[in-house]
């Protein structure tokens, strides 16, 4: 009560000195917290503020063309950033999931920005409506606007996509902004301006929240406010830290807190202009959050579930240094870095290891391969690469990557031998999961993410195969966006697609290999009859 006392003293001498902003930011603190502190008289004061910043009489009625009018003064006081030939390229990075209603204002926002060196990535997150349409459609219509359309292959949240969108963005400086959401023409502009200007690596302007007729919609008796969903930064900050924790919210404050922990919050600034409106929409990802609304007000708090998440990842920094950081807040991911409850995160998190395998039988494949290997490992606890050609074998020995098990398979098939090799996992894990990947130019992040939801949704026996053809089918649109001459063949293979197998599911191995090839079938059943593979230990030699 004490400070918020010394709070309003403070305001009430920016306001007789007329610096209006400093003095609505202090009255608005104090009003958010408790309005009846505040007299008649600063009341007043608060509401002559806002009219002078706005430009309205009437600040009840305040709408986004009204937010326009401080942005305009500011470049009048300041002027308009001017920039040499070195300008910096800038990545803005939009999520989408089912927003087919607003997606096109906000890329008509991104186009519209008076910031000439940019560059959007659109990561849709597996819409089902037809936001990725509307995009291509932008694309076609809009071919000297800078954007780049990635797809998710399943639903894993915006930070799982935001991240996507930072590998692979090109740009010195990265920004985010929702599909339902859309920037003033100056934002970038401006920012980029204040960025370089005090050498900051980072930055965060005002955001304001609107409703679906423009209205500006109060948050806790604020028009607009400092918020973290409009933070910028310079790339090099995902290498130091790492990336986005891709729950399904909250994890722009978690980040936040991440950069101050490990950084330092005194290399970003904030730029107090309302450049970001936010859209108040029924199915908003801030709901939970709202404890009450009306059409142009509403009163927000942290909610239990997100005070939990950014208690539990302040404990882990504890346990962190900065310099395993990057590594641990990696991209992609299957598993869940911080403790979140169920409903903050749709990763598999899978309770038994996930291996990926690849028979190879030509050096040209494993080349291919070795391009994709980090990305993999990411995805992955093991990678087996199974070879039946020497020569082969002694390529990928002399480059494979340290996380890669290899293995000649030089008198029996790498099919058999694989077959062992699952035997031999069983019984170190008790499970796995067992996934068998054909070679191919390029994988998505979200692959064993979209593998795994597959077994839980769709499957019963933790079986899911699919052959050559109709793996392309099953990817075709999605992120890896593979056709048929991007896929390695072999002679004496019918097929290596798709295959997951998880060692608990009360599925016979036996069934499952039988699957696996038509001409590995004509004769597998009666190898597996006399060789006694089902109760021996094997002795295996990796490297």
């Amino acid at each position: 009560m004490h400070n918020l006392k010394k709070t309003l003293i403070l305001a009430d001498n920016f306001f007789a000195k007329g610096e209006y902003k400093s003095a609505l930011d202090k009255y608005s603190l104090v009003n958010s917290r408790s309005s009846q502190l505040l007299t008649n008289a600063q009341c007043s004061n608060l509401q002559e503020c806002e009219r002078v910043i706005y430009g309205i009489d009437d600040v009840s009625k305040l709408t986004i063309d009204n937010l326009g009018y401080p942005i305009s003064n500011y470049i009048s006081q300041h002027g308009n950033p001017s920039w040499d030939s070195n300008l910096s390229l800038v990545s803005i990075v939009v999520t989408t999931h089912n927003t087919g209603l607003y997606i096109k204002r906000c890329l008509d926002s991104l186009r519209k920005q008076t910031y000439s060196r940019l560059e959007v990535i659109v990561v849709d997150d597996a819409s089902s409506d037809n936001s990725l349409q509307i995009i291509k459609d932008y694309q076609q219509n809009y071919s000297d606007f800078n954007l780049k359309l990635l797809c998710l292959s399943c639903n894993l949240g915006t930070y799982f996509a935001k991240n996507y969108g930072i590998k692979e963005a090109r740009g010195d400086y990265i920004f985010f902004q929702d599909s339902d959401d859309f920037s003033h023409e100056e934002r970038i502009n401006l920012c980029m301006h204040k960025i370089l200007k005090h050498n900051w690596i980072g930055i965060r302007c005002e955001y304001a929240r609107v409703n679906e007729h423009d209205q500006i919609v109060r948050v806790n008796n604020y028009v607009s406010k400092i918020g973290l969903i409009v933070l910028g930064f310079h790339k090099s900050v995902f290498t130091q830290i790492g990336y986005f924790n891709p729950t399904i919210k909250g994890s722009d404050d978690e980040f936040n807190w991440r950069f101050r922990t490990f950084i330092g919050k005194e290399l970003y600034g904030e730029l107090l202009l309302p450049l970001y409106f936010a859209l108040v929409r029924s199915n908003s990802l801030f709901v939970d959050m709202i404890a009450c609304s009306t059409e142009t007000n509403i009163t927000q708090q942290s909610s239990i579930v997100r005070q939990e998440y950014i208690k539990a990842a302040k404990d882990l920094y504890s346990k962190t240094s900065a310099d395993k950081c990057a590594s641990y807040f990696d991209f992609p991911s299957i598993r869940d870095k911080v403790n979140v409850s169920t409903d903050m995160s749709k990763l598999a998190n899978p309770k038994y290891p996930v291996v990926l395998n690849f028979a190879i039988n030509q050096e040209h494949s494993y080349h291919v391969l070795l391009e994709s290997l980090d990305l993999l490992s990411r995805q992955c606890d093991i990678i087996n690469v199974f070879t039946e050609e020497k020569s082969v074998y002694e390529q990928v020995k002399i480059n494979k990557s340290v996380n890669v098990n290899l293995y000649l398979a030089d008198s029996i098939s790498n099919e058999l031998f694989s077959l062992r090799v699952l035997q031999q996992l069983k019984i170190t894990y008790g499970a796995v999961y067992w996934i068998n990947l054909p070679v191919l130019e390029y994988y998505s992040p979200d692959l064993i993410n979209f593998i795994l939801a597959s077994i839980s949704s769709e499957l019963n026996t933790g079986i899911c195969w699919f052959n050559k053809n109709n793996f392309i089918d099953t990817m075709l649109n999605k992120t890896m966006l593979i056709d048929e001459n991007q896929v390695i063949n072999y002679d004496d293979l019918c097929y290596w697609g798709i295959a997951v197998f998880s060692a608990n599911f009360s599925v016979s191995p036996y069934q499952f290999w039988i699957m696996r090839s038509k001409k590995f079938f004509v004769n597998f059943v009666e190898i597996c009859l006399n060789s006694g593979l089902k109760n021996s230990l094997l002795n295996l030699k990796k490297y």
